[in-house]
């Protein structure tokens, strides 16, 4: 079994969003840029609705493999390893006040046994369309380690 996202829009890095925010009470903390934030939502939501789209509805419970391919405008966008994480957390959904989760898609992403990411830049001959992130997933398979 095999579920595929198309993702459009430049790929988001999940390295380099963070910054210092203060509470209504003062208190400081580290969190992730309104723009990231935003990003990673239309991420989750645009994801989601493909796997409805795919007649799926219980989030993905096995252990899986998955397959990153990220479609880059530019050469020194940013590091492979940095574009992943923002797309797995993503894929996990968010939580809501009552403690449900929406948008759930993979239910951990400790589910992951295997991950391939790649990364085309404009200019290279596999390169079409726009920028984009395409991802796979798929059953992990015990029998091939």
């Amino acid at each position: 079994m095999s579920i595929k996202f198309t993702i459009l829009g430049r790929p988001v890095l999940q390295k380099n969003n963070l910054f210092i925010r203060r509470s209504k009470s003062g208190k400081s903390f580290i969190g992730h840029s309104k723009k990231f934030s935003d990003a990673r939502d239309q991420i989750m939501k645009d994801a989601y609705q493909q796997f409805l789209d795919q007649e799926f509805s219980d989030p993905i419970d096995y252990l899986c493999e998955v397959h990153f391919t990220f479609y880059c405008p530019k050469q020194w966008e940013g590091d492979l390893d940095n574009y992943p994480a923002a797309y797995l957390d993503s894929l996990q959904g968010s939580k809501k006040k009552d403690g449900t989760k929406e948008y759930q898609v993979l239910v951990n992403d400790k589910l992951v046994r295997r991950m391939v990411a790649e990364k085309i830049i404009l200019g290279d001959s596999r390169y079409h369309g726009e920028p984009r992130a395409e991802i796979e997933i798929r059953e992990y398979d015990i029998s091939d380690t």
